[in-house]
C-alpha cells in the first residue's frame, strides 16, 4: 500500500510533539512542514521528526529540520529524528552526516527524551 506523497501527522507526547513524515517529502512539502514546526516550537514543544515511514526526503526538507533545530536551541529545546536502520532516509542522513547537527536515533524512548525539556546534546 502506497502512502500519499508529502503527508504529515502530529501527535503530542507530554512536552514533545512528534511529527510523522509519511511518503515522499521534497521542496513541495517544505512550506507545510515549516509551518507545522514553527507552530509547535512557538507552543513550547520539543520536536521529534519520525521518519520511520518516510520513503524519500531531500535537502530542502533537511534544511527545514536544521532551521527548526536552531529555533528550538534558542528556546533551550531540541529536535530529534527517529529513523529505522537501513531505510532510505537513514542512508541519506549517513551520507551527509546529519548526526553532526541533529540528534538521530532509532529508539522511540530516546527520541522523546532527547526532544524533551531535559534533553541535551548527543545522539544515539
Amino acid at each position: 500500500m502506497s502512502v500519499p506523497a508529502g503527508r504529515l501527522e502530529v501527535e503530542r507526547v507530554e512536552d514533545v510533539a512528534v511529527v510523522r513524515l509519511l511518503g515522499e517529502h521534497d521542496l513541495a512539502s517544505t512550506a507545510a512542514l515549516r509551518d507545522s514546526l514553527l507552530t509547535l516550537i512557538e507552543q513550547g514543544f520539543g520536536v521529534v521528526v519520525d521518519c520511520t515511514e518516510t520513503e524519500f526526503l531531500d535537502v530542502a526538507v533537511l534544511r527545514k529540520l536544521l532551521e527548526a533545530d536552531d529555533a528550538l536551541h534558542a528556546r533551550g529545546r531540541r529536535l530529534a529524528v527517529l529513523l529505522h536502520t537501513e531505510c532510505p532516509v537513514e542512508r541519506f542522513f549517513k551520507m551527509v552526516h546529519v548526526e553532526r547537527w541533529i540528534a538521530v536515533t532509532s529508539e522511540w524512548p530516546v527520541a522523546i527524551r532527547l526532544a524533551g525539556s531535559s534533553g541535551r546534546a548527543g545522539s544515539s
